[in-house]
């Protein structure tokens, strides 16, 4: 090892490190350390040859570029009643995690502020598979900075076994494939927290029910790919495209400040989340209602957004369709509803208002589109028939029957080939 320490104070400012070989650690600190560490590099060429090897030692980090090079070789390394602060670090790790937690006998700490973290099949990875004890928790709080797992199928977050509590606070730059894995194994404890404006993406694969995910009011998740959560608890804003993914949460709980987007796709299957307990609350909005069915023009359809084991407790409390308030789209009769049988299902009832007088809808028939919202967009798969002869002899808007009036800054697609 370049650096070590043992029951040792140690000052380093502006140090440049470079090991090689296996084992070779660039600062290797044991037994009741202190050691600080402002600006410089540390590099490390060998497999096992971790940057900074923390066990039961404080060590502070400001301004540092950690690179490993070789197999196993993580840049950080905290195990065993280790903690370990930076500021303003960079970590490369290329055939390694970034930040690996390790517990064996105690549990490790590790708290990062404006610093990129880059490993391979993980940037975070937490493990306690040799641990002795399950009553502690690795803990691990990231602020701002960046994270990015490099493999095609790699993770920001990866907890392999063990308890862990991880929470990310203002974290905007998320490159990962999957946000947070959780081995299928692991039955101890996870918790999840995102807070303070945390912009996060990728698909999260913890299905199990001792894992936890909650979103405060000011975080956003992109989901991409198939996600499944045991405990989902949001306050914020979750964005779900199901061309490039699905959700699966065990117990889903939307608050009063939660808002969840559904961007429906041409190939979309119902359900789009699946749950076994339920809470629905905030803000619903769908974009891509068109999607739903080819036939959604010329027959009401009704289409299961959410779908639950046990009944669904609570409600949307606003519902918008290409951000315009449902009540207020004027081209589309639609509701969202609980199944009213089995009140374990959140469905989409809707068809267009050109046909209204045809399914004997509440409001006349018309032909006018009104996407308000300048970032709407609303698809017809269909071609639009000449409903002339079925206009009822009540209806008061005027229209006749087969002219299309576009209005609003939104975008309406016609898909198909129309002779209207």
């Amino acid at each position: 090892h370049a650096t070590y320490a043992y029951f040792a104070k140690i000052l380093l400012n502006d140090v440049d490190i470079l090991t090689s070989g296996s084992i070779a650690a660039g600062i290797y600190s044991r037994e009741g350390s202190r050691i600080t560490v402002t600006g410089g590099s540390i590099k490390t060429i060998g497999n096992n040859a971790n940057g900074i090897d923390v066990y039961h030692s404080d060590v502070e980090l400001k301004q540092i570029s950690i690179e490993t090079q070789g197999k196993y070789a993580h840049g950080l390394r905290i195990s065993d009643k280790g903690t370990l602060t930076g500021d303003d670090l960079n970590v490369f790790s290329n055939r390694a995690s970034g930040v690996l937690l390790d517990k064996s006998w105690n549990s490790a700490l590790a708290s990062l502020t404006n610093s990129q973290i880059t490993g391979d099949s993980a940037a975070y990875y937490l493990d306690s598979s040799y641990a002795y004890y399950d009553d502690e928790v690795n803990s691990l709080n990231i602020t701002g900075g960046s994270v990015t797992a490099t493999a095609k199928d790699g993770s920001a977050f990866y907890v392999n076994a063990g308890a862990a509590d991880i929470t990310v606070d203002n974290l905007q730059n998320v490159s990962a494939a999957n946000l947070l894995t959780v081995n299928d194994n692991n039955w101890n404890n996870v918790i999840f927290r995102a807070k303070n404006d945390s912009t996060l993406s990728g698909a999260i694969q913890a299905g199990n029910s001792n894992v936890t995910v909650d979103l405060d009011k000011t975080s956003l998740w992109n989901v991409r790919g198939d996600s499944a959560i045991g405990n989902l608890t949001n306050a914020g804003i979750i964005n779900l495209n199901t061309a490039s993914g699905s959700l699966y949460a065990a117990k889903l709980m939307l608050t009063d400040s939660s808002i969840l987007n559904i961007q429906l796709d041409r190939s979309v299957g119902e359900p789009v989340i699946v749950t076994s307990y339920s809470s629905l609350n905030g803000a619903l909005n769908i974009s891509g209602i068109g999607n739903i069915n080819n036939s959604l023009i010329t027959t009401p359809y009704t289409f299961t957004l959410i779908s639950a084991e046990n009944e669904i407790n609570g409600d949307f409390n606003n519902f918008t369709v290409a951000g315009i308030d449902a009540k207020e789209t004027d081209f589309l009769t639609i509701d969202g509803r609980i199944n009213p049988d089995n009140k374990a299902q959140y469905e989409l009832v809707t068809a267009l208002s050109w046909y209204a007088d045809k399914h004997n809808a509440a409001t006349d028939a018309h032909g006018t589109f009104t996407l308000s919202a300048a970032n709407g967009e609303f698809t017809v798969n269909n071609h639009l028939d000449d409903v002339t002869n079925t206009l009822a002899s009540t209806n008061s808007s005027g229209w006749d029957g087969k002219s299309l009036t576009k209005l609003g800054d939104g975008t309406l697609i016609l898909s198909a080939a129309n002779t209207y």
